[in-house]
């Protein structure tokens, strides 16, 4: 079992209840990484049973309530929101440290069971070098450990003319990409009001959107090869700043997209 995945496992507690530790390796410079949060909700929703019968995860939205400590028990309860839909599995989860009564961060997740269909694709992947030909780069944090980046564009991310960033970024632990894990990397990237000074500035992410394109097949192509992501800040105004991802696999297929609003000093 690799490092993510032992990081995410969950202990089940009873029906709709489950229990995990925000794993300190996973810290950021505020507190417990955003990426490995979003990731560990959608992980106790693919846990469920019921779940698992509606189909593959295809939405993640996620609030970021309150600070989690590093190395804190945590426990996680989910419950399925009532739908007619019969091609679509509508889910709920929030967490909880330990001896505290209010949310830390709560997700909604949406479940779906593909069919054959026409389809059509205008997310064509940017033009970038592979990974091979890129110097390869860690963060200071501890979760920037445990991934890789390869920056092809917009680094380093201090007095540039605008917030854009192209790049890979690879998980290294070994467990293969799948929606869990492309929740994990989706906030793996500096914050885009970086961009526009001389300095680091502390940022956070309020709410994050996850719409993942890809098929399992698709996904299951990958393994645990890197990722290229393509990171534009929308606005940044008044302490808030939009931020818009695109992520591909080596291949070029559009894998997901992600929406982020964060607040900043």
């Amino acid at each position: 079992m690799s490092t993510l995945a032992t990081a995410l496992a969950l202990e089940s507690m009873g029906p709709n209840e489950w229990r995990g530790r925000a794993d300190p390796a996973y810290v950021a410079a505020v507190g417990m990484y955003g990426g490995f949060t979003a990731a560990q909700l959608l992980y106790a929703i693919t846990q469920e049973p019921a779940a698992q019968a509606q189909g593959q995860p295809s939405a993640l939205t996620v609030h970021f309530l309150n600070r989690i400590e590093p190395g804190a028990e945590l426990t996680f309860r989910t419950r399925t929101l009532p739908s007619v839909s019969k091609s679509h599995g509508f889910w709920q989860v929030e967490v909880f440290q330990a001896g505290q009564d209010m949310a830390a961060a709560a997700a909604t997740v949406i479940l779906t069971t593909r069919r054959e269909g026409k389809g059509f694709s205008d997310m064509p992947a940017p033009k970038a070098p592979p990974p091979e030909d890129l110097e390869p780069f860690q963060p200071p944090f501890p979760y920037a450990e445990r991934t890789i980046k390869y920056f092809a564009q917009g680094f380093p991310p201090f007095n540039r003319e605008n917030t854009y960033s192209l790049g890979w970024s690879r998980e290294t632990s070994g467990r293969a990409v799948d929606a869990v894990q492309l929740a994990f990397l989706a906030d793996n990237f500096p914050p885009r009001i970086w961009f526009t000074g001389a300095d680091l500035r502390p940022s956070a992410t309020m709410v994050f959107s996850l719409f993942i394109l890809a098929t399992p097949e698709e996904l299951a192509a990958i393994g645990d090869d890197a990722v290229l992501m393509e990171v534009t800040g929308t606005r940044g105004a008044e302490c808030l700043n939009g931020t818009r991802i695109g992520m591909w696999s080596r291949s070029g297929v559009p894998l997901a997209t992600s929406e982020q609003l964060n607040w900043y000093k």
